[in-house]
């Protein structure tokens, strides 16, 4: 069974928003959402924080088999933890204690996650992170890699 290319993402997207939006305590809702560009600053721009935005990394074809048309490819995901640097207005703590309960959130929520089938991929696995500045416009990045293995399958030519 092959997936589409980035449905990995609306995965995480979905897992995230399950694990950290339990509605225990409303007021530490978490906006979680996929992005397109790299640009932060413009993702975020009218959104609530903290947030966690879910953006397709990269991709690294392992071994190709059947004449190519059958490749196992390792993706890579980058989720970005965002809090703003409102120190001691709101939770009396810094930004950086903000990201901090937020990443063992994550990754409680991530590391080991077994997709459904349909994927045809296996689990999400903590990765060296991408390079990314850690501070601008009053806002705190912290981004996690993942990567999950996949095949990636030719459809074969209907005659």
């Amino acid at each position: 069974m092959t997936m589409r290319f980035f449905a990995v993402g609306e995965a995480i997207v979905k897992q995230l928003d399950k694990a950290l939006n339990t509605n225990i305590y409303p007021e530490d809702t978490v906006n979680v959402f996929a992005i397109r560009s790299r640009d932060m600053a413009a993702q975020i721009a009218g959104k609530k924080l903290p947030a966690v935005m879910i953006s397709y990394g990269s991709y690294r074809v392992q071994n190709n088999t059947s004449r190519g048309k059958r490749s196992e490819v390792t993706q890579s995901w980058d989720v970005v933890i965002t809090v703003r640097n409102y120190a001691k207005l709101q939770t009396r703590t810094g930004a950086l204690e903000d990201v901090d309960a937020l990443i063992d959130r994550v990754l409680k929520a991530l590391m080991g996650f077994e997709f459904d089938v349909e994927y045809g991929c296996t689990t999400l696995k903590l990765a060296n992170p991408p390079v990314l500045s850690d501070e601008g416009d009053g806002v705190t990045y912290f981004p996690l890699r993942f990567t999950t293995e996949t095949m990636l399958i030719s459809n074969p030519p209907t005659i």
